[in-house]
């Protein structure tokens, strides 16, 4: 477990292991804020090669008062292209390795030439992904304090640090809860984590559990997890801000394990399946920062939550559903069933909750990777301003997300049934099955709905090398953030 404390410069005590995070222009800054003797700066800049363009690191042992530590410097690339995150996180993900962090106390200083706290909070963001909270080894690594201390024109305020304090805590929660197995973290569990948090933060919520969500007409979730041992549900958390201008329902895809159904996945592709409700672990993460920074924004967290077991009960291809939206739904792939349980969500908020916008993230198609990439989240929406919001939030946190084609006219005919109001899984697998799964999901929303809507794809950038990255919980905050100002 790693713990995050922000300090000013001038309370910064590092002791032993410091790790800069700098540019070529602001390595003078960060090491003029360290106090650092004339010789061990002339030795750190000699072991630096200060004139080239890619991100580069190096190490410097020093003699302390303590015993022996360490000075670690990472030079960030300079060099942008115009859909680069607003500071390398990917040269600062390339050169963090457990040898720079493995330590019980290590102070992290970061000089960027900014004093955007939401811009400085992208290198915590991914000093978090490096971190992971989650193990079951024998011996698990020992729980970790971190001090960062930012090198900015301006000190920055108590808000700020806690903005970033509790951006590196919620993305660890969320990386944790995508790396727990599906044998510990089932719906009930799930459920019960996140209630407990919306208790100890004075929200409310509802949740309607297995027959129940029959009867009321969720079918989507209710079919896609009835045969597993534990109910699916859908479980709804508000939050309300006094002085809130915007309403915003965030909708997460809660598979909390994916075997395909009955259309079973092969063993190399249901490998890592606990990790399909990381979509529901992102809003839960964005739910938290909204709450502790008691952001001016009404949120709504929607969780769809089910596991897609096999069983005599599964459901079935050629079965036909009827999702909350009232549309009926020819099943041609039990494996297309993240798209069925985001339906229900989308419909029930567009038609109970009335916001302004509605966000709905997940883990939805493996296709997103050759669409946007491992890095890039796919992003469909036909607003462009919505669509604008969120490229710019994702490029200042560096968790960034890219457009996908939005054609509703041109990809919707994937889905024609002959007997149903449309199939789950598109006809051909080669015409943007991305988007096409997108606008599956969109298609559910409440024809009197006038606000706007986006879905976020995070098949690829959600893991990275079998862990969770928590990926969208700085996204969707920074999002929250820019809405709440």
């Amino acid at each position: 477990m790693a713990l995050m404390t922000c300090v000013d410069m001038g309370r910064v005590r590092i002791e032993r292991h410091i790790l800069v995070i700098a540019y070529r222009e602001t390595l003078e800054a960060s090491l003029g804020a360290l106090s650092l003797n004339a010789d061990l700066r002339t030795l750190i800049r000699g072991s630096l090669d200060l004139e080239g363009e890619a991100a580069a690191a190096t190490r410097v042992v020093r003699q302390t008062e303590g015993g022996v530590g360490w000075i670690s410097v990472i030079l960030l690339s300079a060099k942008r292209h115009r859909h680069s995150p607003a500071h390398d996180v990917f040269g600062l993900r390339k050169l963090l390795n457990a040898d720079l962090l493995g330590v019980k106390s290590l102070g992290v200083l970061v000089a960027l030439g900014d004093d955007d706290p939401v811009h400085l909070s992208g290198m915590v963001a991914e000093l978090a992904r490096q971190m992971p909270t989650f193990w079951c080894k024998r011996q698990a690594p020992e729980a970790c304090r971190v001090s960062c201390a930012f090198v900015t024109q301006m000190p920055l305020s108590a808000p700020a640090r806690a903005e970033i304090e509790a951006l590196f805590d919620s993305i660890q929660v969320c990386a944790a809860l995508v790396d727990t197995p599906a044998q510990t973290l089932d719906c009930e569990e799930f459920s019960g984590r996140i209630r407990e948090e919306a208790d100890a933060l004075g929200l409310t919520y509802d949740e309607i559990v297995g027959d129940h969500l029959r009867v009321g007409g969720f079918g989507g979730l209710y079919h896609v997890g009835k045969a597993s041992c534990v109910a699916p549900r859908l479980l709804v958390v508000h939050y309300r801000a006094k002085g809130a201008k915007h309403r915003v329902s965030l909708v997460g895809k809660g598979i909390v394990y994916d075997t395909g159904g009955l259309c079973l996945k092969p063993r190399d592709a249901m490998s890592e399946m606990k990790g399909d409700m990381a979509g529901a672990a992102a809003v839960f993460g964005a739910l938290l920062m909204a709450a502790k920074l008691a952001l001016k924004v009404d949120m709504d967290a929607v969780f769809c939550l089910a596991e897609n077991a096999i069983g005599p009960s599964a459901f079935r291809p050629d079965d036909i559903v009827t999702l909350y939206s009232g549309l009926n739904v020819e099943i041609n792939n039990t494996d297309a069933e993240g798209r069925l349980v985001l339906g229900d969500g989308v419909a029930y908020a567009s038609r109970h909750l009335e916001p302004d916008v509605i966000i709905d993230i997940a883990t939805l198609t493996g296709a997103q990777l050759i669409c946007t990439g491992k890095s890039y989240a796919g992003l469909l929406t036909s607003d462009a301003g919505l669509e604008a919001a969120l490229v710019t939030a994702g490029k200042a946190v560096g968790e960034p997300v890219f457009p996908m084609l939005y054609a509703p006219d041109l990809l919707l005919g994937e889905f024609k049934s002959q007997v149903a109001d449309m199939k789950n899984s598109c006809k051909d697998r080669m015409n943007a099955q991305s988007s096409c799964a997108g606008h599956f999901v969109e298609k559910n929303l409440e024809a009197s709905f006038a606000g706007t809507f986006a879905h976020i794809d995070i098949a690829g950038p959600a893991s990275r090398d079998g862990r969770g990255t928590g990926f969208g919980v700085g996204l969707l905050s920074a999002y929250l953030r820019g809405l709440a100002r």
